[in-house]
């Protein structure tokens, strides 16, 4: 099988082994505005589907919701022309569907802006701590952990994240819902973590196969 990551941009966790750039912090406000924290100061954002920069801010988050769906919906539609569900990834807290109001916003920004439809349909038996607190990142354990709908009508799903690191999650859930019979081919997301400055600029990350290798080529 195969799980084809897309990211509007990288996540620097360079461990003071290199500089922060304006990229960096720029790409930094970004995750933190679609994960719904608080930025401080603002950035100019690239936009990936076009020419020129949005600002973003605390104040002007809806910029980088805006510019997450516009990108986001354009993929989603190379795939899909007639659409597919959006399916966000739970975060560690979603212990039943409808739980993840943060996933459901990023994927209702990709769904305003393809043939696409964004609906809830996964959630974690119990709650283990998060990635960022050391939690579980390898798939085995988590798919254990995840459940997944079964009134769910048959047709494609994309995976919706805010940041993709080894892939252990978004995994985990495809193989629960390729076990309801779902094709779940792409996961979208506005990140990648990355450990050392990506080569071509951390707005310029190529998809990669997450079930090929999951922890290969995060530059460090």
């Amino acid at each position: 099988m195969t799980l084809w990551a897309h990211v509007y941009g990288g996540y620097a966790s360079y461990e003071n082994a290199y500089p922060w750039g304006d990229g960096e912090h720029v790409a930094h406000k970004f995750v933190q505005l679609l994960k719904g924290e608080v930025a401080n100061g603002y950035g100019w954002l690239p936009r990936a589907t076009g020419p020129g920069k949005l600002k973003i801010s605390t104040p002007l988050r809806h910029n980088a919701f805006a510019a997450f769906g516009e990108w986001g919906g354009a993929i989603a539609n190379q795939l899909y022309p007639d659409g597919a569900w959006l399916v966000p990834v739970p975060s560690s807290s979603c212990l039943s569907v409808g739980q993840d109001p943060k996933g459901r916003a990023l994927a209702a920004a990709i769904a305003a802006r393809s043939a696409s439809r964004s609906v809830d349909a996964l959630h974690w038996h119990i709650q283990l701590p998060s990635a960022r607190s050391g939690g579980p990142r390898d798939a085995e354990t988590l798919f254990a952990n995840v459940r997944a709908r079964t009134d769910l009508a048959k047709r494609p799903v994309v995976l919706v994240d805010d940041v993709v690191t080894g892939g252990g999650h978004a995994i985990a859930c495809a193989r629960a819902l390729r076990a309801l019979g779902h094709e779940v081919e792409h996961v979208i997301a506005g990140a990648r973590t990355v450990k050392s400055p990506p080569v071509g600029g951390m707005f310029a990350i190529a998809d990669w196969d997450l079930e090929a290798n999951p922890f290969a080529g995060i530059f460090g």
